[in-house]
C-alpha cells in the first residue's frame, strides 16, 4: 500500500505538469489546455487539447502520463519511472497520441519537466525516461503541438453505421 506521502508527493508532480502545460509561450500564446483525469484513472493522468490562436480548443487531444520522481537522472539511462507492459497496451489501444512526462522534483531544485512519446510499435515496459525533451522550452512545447497535430491529420474519423 502506497503511504499517503508517496501519493501527496505523485499528485504534486502531475499538478506542476498541468501547470507547465498551461504556461503560455514567450509570445503569449497558450497551447494546450488540460484536465486532469484524477488518481484513479489507469494508465492517463490527463488529457491534453490543442488550442488555436484564439484559445479554442481545436479538437485535437492526447493522453498524458505524469511520473514524479525525486531521483536525478542517472547519466547513461535518465530517470528511473515505472510503465508497465499493460500500461502500454491500455495507451495502444486508445488510438491517440500518448505521452509520458517525468517529473523532477528532486532535493534542492526547482522541478524539470521531461517528455517522451510512447511509440505504436513498442511492446515493452519502460523502466526509464531519458532528460532529451524539456517541456519547460517552448521549442519543445511547439514540436509537441505538431507533433500531435500531425497524427490528427493522418486519421480519418471512422463513418457511423448505427444510432445516427
Amino acid at each position: 500500500m502506497m503511504s499517503n506521502v508517496a501519493y501527496l508527493f505523485g499528485k504534486a508532480g502531475e499538478f506542476l505538469c498541468g501547470g507547465e502545460l498551461l504556461r503560455p509561450l514567450s509570445g503569449s500564446r497558450y497551447l494546450f489546455d488540460v484536465y486532469f483525469l484524477g488518481g484513479n484513472a489507469p494508465t492517463f493522468d490527463y488529457i491534453v487539447y490543442l488550442l488555436d490562436e484564439g484559445g479554442r480548443r481545436t479538437g485535437h487531444f492526447f493522453f498524458l502520463q505524469v511520473k514524479t520522481t525525486a531521483r536525478t537522472a542517472r547519466s547513461r539511462t535518465g530517470y528511473p519511472i515505472r510503465f508497465s507492459a499493460a500500461d502500454i497496451r491500455r495507451a495502444q489501444a486508445t488510438k491517440v497520441p500518448f505521452f509520458i512526462c517525468v517529473v523532477d522534483c528532486s532535493a534542492g531544485r526547482r522541478a524539470k519537466f521531461f517528455i517522451k512519446g510512447l511509440e505504436s510499435t513498442r511492446t515493452r515496459a519502460i523502466a526509464t525516461l531519458s532528460p532529451d525533451h524539456d517541456l519547460e522550452t517552448d521549442a519543445v512545447k511547439l514540436d509537441l503541438y505538431r507533433e500531435v497535430t500531425r497524427l490528427w491529420a493522418r486519421r480519418r474519423v471512422p463513418a457511423l453505421k448505427r444510432l445516427i
